[in-house]
């Protein structure tokens, strides 16, 4: 067989494997591919990037099983001022649970306006420069607010590996309780970080980050003496622990 041949072989299946994954992809989302092997594929950020794997929950297994530090790397405005500690105290509780070395990295300025979404990723294609090589990234953008956004919305994953603060929606939400912006911050960071390795989101239990009610009757629990969770419940850590174990 010439090299030609060969060439053109190896060419063909290439082919036809990468159009088997994205058929496989477009299925089901309860299906075998994409409750597993596309979570297994999704640990590669090469293999994410050539298959189009961006969705929340794409790079859980890169969490769980990449070695190196996780990087959490984050933005703001020039004109927004924000208090590192919840991004601190983050960093310490994703070493927690993914058993890895966690770094607040600071990736730089984005725009003090209304943001859409669709152009983070130029900032986060420019903070790559600040960040040091190997490891893992998980980005958050700290914005005065972010489009599109549903109304009571304050947060919201971003692809697969990061999430959207909308710090205007919160300081409104928290009028009468502004000295719990930090509290929430870092609930809204755990949350988000919870869907992006795997965990589901519920309202059940407002005991757990993964609760999605942040108040009652339109005002934070703090005006009813309760405290937004500042920490993944017991029944959360037992799903994280259960998650990593598959990797």
């Amino acid at each position: 067989m010439s090299w030609k041949a060969f060439f053109f072989i190896i060419l063909l299946l290439a082919g036809g494997a990468f159009f088997y994954v994205k058929l496989q992809a477009k299925g089901s989302p309860d299906s075998q591919f994409n409750q597993s092997t596309r979570y297994t594929i999704g640990q590669y950020p090469v293999l994410r990037s050539l298959f189009g794997f961006h969705k929340p929950g794409d790079a859980r297994a890169e969490y769980f099983k990449a070695a190196g530090p996780i990087y959490i790397v984050w933005f703001k405005p020039d004109t927004l001022d924000v208090d590192v500690s919840p991004l601190n105290a983050f960093a310490s509780l994703v070493s927690k649970y993914t058993g890895r070395t966690a770094q607040v990295v600071d990736g730089g300025s984005v725009s003090d306006s209304t943001v859409p979404l669709t152009t983070l990723n130029a900032a986060r294609i420019g903070s790559d420069t600040r960040v040091p090589g190997g490891g893992s990234k998980f980005y958050v953008y700290f914005l005065q607010d972010y489009s599109p956004r549903a109304d009571q919305e304050m947060s919201t994953t971003y692809l697969e590996s990061g999430t959207a603060i909308s710090v205007s929606a919160y300081m409104d939400f928290l009028r009468s309780e502004p000295q719990q912006l930090n509290n929430y911050i870092l609930s809204s960071l755990l949350q988000n970080f919870g869907i992006q390795i795997g965990l589901k989101t519920q309202s059940t239990d407002n005991s757990c980050v993964m609760d999605t009610q942040i108040g009652q009757n339109g005002q934070p629990f703090e005006a009813f003496g309760l405290y937004i969770s500042q920490d993944f419940c017991p029944a959360e850590q037992l799903k994280i622990s259960q998650l990593k174990s598959q990797y």
